[in-house]
Parts: structure tokens; sequence; C-alpha cells
């Protein structure tokens, strides 16, 4: 536990969809444990680390939000006395049936597969990726359907590893996890080894450039819609000719923009899914130009 003795506390209300952007948007910047209620959450921060700005910087993106059509009734931001938040994740982290056949659950609740079930172990920390939100949602049912047996995959912006744990029982020969973020990178190798593949899947700290020339028939990236912008042609030399692209993380008002930079560099939309405002997208890399 740490023992802090100032914490501030965010609180947030409003629809689903809100609050599920919101939830990452605090995680991203720091929050240290997240409390889910009915209507609302509440995110917390050391109060010496606490981003500076984050209140100005918080209402701007929800007020952004409100652009798209979510509503929000509330944000309040006090001080509070320090608690043990890891706890209060177990409270909120069941196992979860993400897609048909993948169960995602925390590794203090037990679960028996049945039939062609797929179980991962996830352990909630900072980074993303526990199967909740839409994003990771969308990413997890297109891998179950488009992933082949022996395919060699990429995790790009991997998180948690969630994705990568779940091409590799999904049936891949190969794959890599990559994330330019630290944290992500031993959260990622913990999941591993939760579900025994550690030694199956390796795990490289850094963006895209790491990789070199490495060749994969599937990747798989839940990241932003700027990123995947800027990643669109530099993708083209890590993916095989006919290789997939799986992609999410991106706003339905960002759809546009990022389908009409991708088919530009060479790609066609295979297929495009939507959970709320969030989209995921399948495309194909075409021959080179």
């Amino acid at each position: 536990m740490n023992t802090r003795s100032k914490w501030i506390e965010v609180e947030i209300s409003g629809c689903t969809e809100l609050l599920q952007c919101c939830g990452n948007f605090l995680f991203e910047r720091g929050c240290c444990g997240l409390e889910e209620e009915e209507g609302g959450i509440k995110g917390y921060f050391a109060e010496d680390e606490i981003p500076e700005g984050l209140e100005d910087e918080l209402r701007d993106y929800i007020r952004r939000l409100k652009g798209l059509g979510l509503s929000c009734n509330k944000i309040a931001l006090k001080e509070v006395a320090a608690r043990d938040w890891s706890d209060e994740w177990r409270k909120y982290f069941k196992p979860i049936r993400v897609t048909p056949h993948i169960i995602v659950k925390p590794p203090w609740e037990e679960w028996k597969e049945q039939g062609s079930e797929i179980v991962i172990e996830i352990m909630p920390r900072m980074a993303f990726g526990t199967g909740t939100h839409n994003t990771t949602r969308m990413c997890l049912k297109f891998l179950e359907k488009y992933l082949k047996p022996s395919a060699r995959v990429m995790d790009l912006g991997a998180g948690s590893g969630i994705l990568a744990i779940s091409a590799l029982k999904l049936g891949a020969e190969s794959v890599v996890a990559v994330d330019i973020d630290r944290d992500a990178v031993e959260n990622c190798r913990e999941n591993l080894e939760l579900n025994g593949i550690d030694k199956e899947v390796e795990v490289v700290h850094g963006s895209l450039d790491v990789i070199g020339d490495l060749s994969f028939d599937l990747v798989a990236a839940n990241i932003n819609s700027r990123v995947l912008i800027d990643y669109a042609f530099r993708l083209r030399k890590n993916l095989k000719q006919d290789g997939l692209l799986i992609a999410s993380g991106i706003l339905l008002s960002e759809l546009k923009m990022v389908e009409k930079r991708f088919l530009s560099s060479g790609y066609t939309v295979e297929e495009v899914d939507s959970i709320g405002e969030w989209i995921g997208i399948v495309m194909r890399r075409g021959e080179t130009k």
C-alpha cells in the first residue's frame, strides 16, 4: 500500500460510453486506481504526482466527447485520505466473456473452461487491456475471426498484453508484443507469465522502429488514431503482402481521416465495426506501389 497521506479524487458521472473514455483518459495520465459505481467513476492521484493542468485538460476532453453526443453530469476534484487502491480494483474486476470463445479474468477469480473457451488471466495495472474497454473487445473479436493458424503476429502498443496472449492462444505461430511504456512492458510480461506463455511471446520495449525489418501476417494495434495515421505507410514494411492490420482506438469522428490515410498508403478496408463512439477496423496491405 502507498503510504502517501494526501490523494486527489476525480469524480465523473455520465453515460457509460463517456465514463469508459474518461477512465482511459485518467489512467493515461497516471491515475493510481479507479472505482466504478452506478453512473460514475472515481479516479485517484497522489497529490504530488497529479499532472499539472489535469482538470482543465479533462474538462476540455469531456467537452469534445459531449460534442459527439455523450452526456456528462458531474466533474469534481477533491482531496481524500489514503487507501489501498489496488485492493479496490478487486471489487470491480470480475471474469467477463469478451467474445463467444474468449474469457478474461483476474488471477484471484476462478473459471472452469468449457468446450472451446479460451481463458486469459490479466492482472489489472495502469496499462490498458483488461478486456472491458470497447476498443479491446473489437480487437479481440477481429482476432478471433481473422487470425489464421501458424500466423506471425505483432501486438503494437501491447499494454497489458491481452491481444498478444489471445493471438498465441488462438493458434498464432509466433507473437511479438511492443510498447513504448516501461510499466506496460512489465505488466505485459507479468500477464504472459500468469498465462504460462512468457517463453513463447517476445516482448520489446520501444516504438515500431525497434522491430526493424521483421515481417508479420497480422498486426494488432489498439492505439491512438494519430499514432496509427503516422504509422500507416511505415507499417507496410512489417506487414506481408495481403497481411492484415487490426486497428482500434479510433473515434467515430476520426474514421474518415484514418481510412483516407490508409487507403492512400495502399491498404484496402476489409471490415469496420463500432461500439458506442469507438471504431475498430480491419485493413489489408496491398501491393507495394
